[in-house]
């Protein structure tokens, strides 16, 4: 498991959410049912990075030849987060 108390970097994007953030109680009222809303995922990250953070994840994901973020590229970059944190995204 890693270390809860120092920021990780996954794909060149520093952030410092941890793994009891995941478990915090509004976090998971703003992602209930994002299987069926997907852009729930973009305001749990939010609320766990802070805007300015999830902005600089937005600009390092974005496509370089659209200038778009996909869901996908976030979904993923949010699955190595957890995996870095010790967390099975999966049972999130």
């Amino acid at each position: 498991m890693a270390d809860q108390d120092k920021p990780i970097v996954v794909d060149g994007v520093k952030v410092n959410f941890t793994q009891a953030d995941l478990e915090d109680e509004h976090y998971w009222d703003i992602v209930q049912d994002v299987e069926s809303n997907p852009g729930k995922m973009i305001k749990g990250l939010r609320y766990l990075m802070g805007d300015e953070a999830y902005d600089k994840l937005r600009d390092a994901l974005k496509d370089k030849s659209t200038g778009k973020t996909s869901l996908v590229s976030v979904a993923n970059w949010f699955e190595k987060a957890c995996e870095k944190l010790g967390v099975d995204s999966k049972k999130l």
